[in-house]
């Protein structure tokens, strides 16, 4: 199951869920808070970095050892490259771009600060790199940092003026290119060529003196075309058109002088629509849609001036209306409020000026309230209070200006203390775990990222007993089992669930022993 990082507004600390519950309510592991709006504290994950090694050093006399900041010098790189690879790839830029616009965090930045990811941009080694190393060395070895599959790639970087190839791991080449010097530093001059690693042709175009020109096509490892672009003295002019690997079209728009002009569009694989943007010299104008695969729009809003403004909708797959927001001048400014698939409303609050401001409340997908507070100037303020899902009360304390103050009390279902914590100024500075108005230790075991694993509570002692709450979590943080000890003998129902929530395991036991 995918996980994402998040991390939590209330104690800052990082831990990863399922992705997808990014549009539910979760609690922190750690500070056991209750999380709303989860996909407004997404972690996204570090840019892969390309780092230079020669004879078994870091290349770090030229300031950097990244070879993207090297690579830069020699093209100035400010659109979308890289071809969409449907059998390589689900998480296309226009996929980011679409949950950006459907979270409410796109912000309405310019389209020149909306990087996109390109084979161009990763292969590139013109500029600074090609002076600096080529005088008579070839690199052994350009180390790819890339999640957890690391790849060693060979750079072949002998001499001052020539054919330039780089290799995969395997001995395949990746590309391949003509570097002339100019000013005193080696520019890509001529074809290049990319190659995907089983030999297919991946891109082909021309560079003049290190600026891209003319007409750049890429493919699918299939063979489909997958990209067709046109470039005048380095920057994109033209049309601009993707298609999918099974030859229908993906995207196409405009460039004017390097900057998106007009309507640019997207479509499913299936060749339905799936949005339309609409630029202005680079800067986002009009009205902006996205569309369920099946025709339902997914959100749509308008942008004025380059910023959002008036009222922004996303829709559930069901068609229930998901999130509204209210923008002016790029700004969340007025009411807001989202439903649940089942047409539950999941929260409601006020926006002033780009920060929270008075009462918010949020509810469980069963119609009770799940969390109430305040909020002052973008800061928690005075009294909040979370409930379970069943109704009892789960937790109460106060902020002051967004930090904890004072005693803060968190209650199981059957109304029993749990913990008492106390505050100052945010920080913690007591705390005591209950079970039944029994005081107990909290315990826990960790994952290797630092997820919780799983917790239990003992009776203090020479020899600990097992006394409360044990939980076992997946690495998504939702629960796997969970069940009571008395006294080190389990009591009660003890459950397990699958990664989705469905009950898989349900056991009842009495003084230690199960029981039909």
């Amino acid at each position: 199951m995918a996980t994402v990082e998040i991390i939590c507004p209330h104690c800052n600390r990082k831990q990863k869920v399922a992705d997808h519950r990014l549009a539910e309510t979760v609690y922190c592991l750690v500070c056991q808070q209750l999380i709303t709006d989860v996909y407004l504290y997404k972690v996204e994950p570090p840019k892969p970095e390309l780092t230079i090694k020669l004879k078994g050093r870091l290349v770090s006399e030229f300031g950097t050892t990244k070879l993207e900041d090297l690579k830069s010098r020699s093209d100035e790189y400010t659109g979308k490259f890289e071809p969409v690879d449907d059998e390589q790839e689900d998480d296309t830029a226009i996929e980011e771009s679409n949950r950006l616009f459907d979270s409410g965090m796109y912000a309405a930045v310019p389209d020149s600060r909306r990087k996109l990811s390109t084979a161009a941009k990763t292969y590139l080694t013109g500029g600074a790199i090609l002076l600096a190393l080529a005088i008579g060395v070839t690199v052994l070895g350009v180390t790819m940092l890339q999640g957890d599959d690391a790849k060693i790639d060979t750079l072949d970087i002998a001499g001052q003026e020539g054919t330039r190839t780089e290799k995969y791991d395997n001995g395949q080449i990746k590309a391949e290119w003509h570097v002339t010097q100019l000013g005193g530093e080696g520019v890509p001059d001529g074809v290049w060529r990319e190659w995907h690693e089983t030999g297919e042709k991946k891109l082909q175009g021309t560079y003049a003196l290190g600026n891209k020109v003319g007409e750049w096509i890429g493919w699918h490892p299939n063979g489909q075309q997958s990209l067709s672009a046109h470039y005048v003295a380095g920057r994109e002019s033209g049309t601009w058109t993707e298609w999918h690997a099974n030859g229908r079209k993906s995207l196409e728009g405009d460039y004017v002088d390097g900057a998106k002009d007009g309507d640019w569009r997207t479509w499913y694989p299936s060749g339905a629509f799936e949005t339309v943007e609409r630029y202005d010299k680079g800067e986002p104008v009009g009205q902006w849609v996205v569309w369920f695969e099946d025709g339902a729009r997914k959100s749509h809003g308008e942008y004025k001036d380059g910023l959002r403004e008036g009222f922004w909708v996303t829709h559930h797959d069901n068609t229930v209306e998901e999130l509204s927001e209210v923008w002016h001048r790029g700004l969340l400014d007025g009411e807001t409020y989202g439903f649940y698939r089942n047409r539950q409303q999941r929260f409601r609050g006020q926006w002033t000026q780009g920060k929270r401001v008075g009462e918010w409340i949020w509810w469980h997908t069963n119609g009770n309230e799940a969390k109430k507070g305040s909020y002052q100037d973008g800061a928690e303020q005075g009294v909040w209070k979370e409930w379970h899902a069943g109704g009892a009360l789960k937790s109460k304390g106060s902020y002051e200006a967004g930090q904890r103050v004072g005693e803060w009390r968190w209650y199981e279902e059957d109304g029993s203390v749990a913990i008492v914590r106390g505050y100052d100024a945010g920080r913690m500075t007591t705390e005591q775990y209950f079970f039944r108005d029994t005081e107990v230790e909290y315990k826990k075991t960790l994952n290797e990222d630092g997820t919780l694993r799983s917790d239990w509570t003992v009776i203090a002692g020479a020899t600990p007993v097992r006394h409360g709450y044990e939980r076992v979590y997946y690495a998504d943080g939702s629960l796997k089992s969970q069940g009571v000890y008395i006294n080190g003998l389990k009591e009660g129902a003890w459950r397990s669930w699958d990664e989705v929530g469905n009950l898989t395991e349900a056991t009842t036991f009495r003084n230690g022993q199960p029981v039909e």
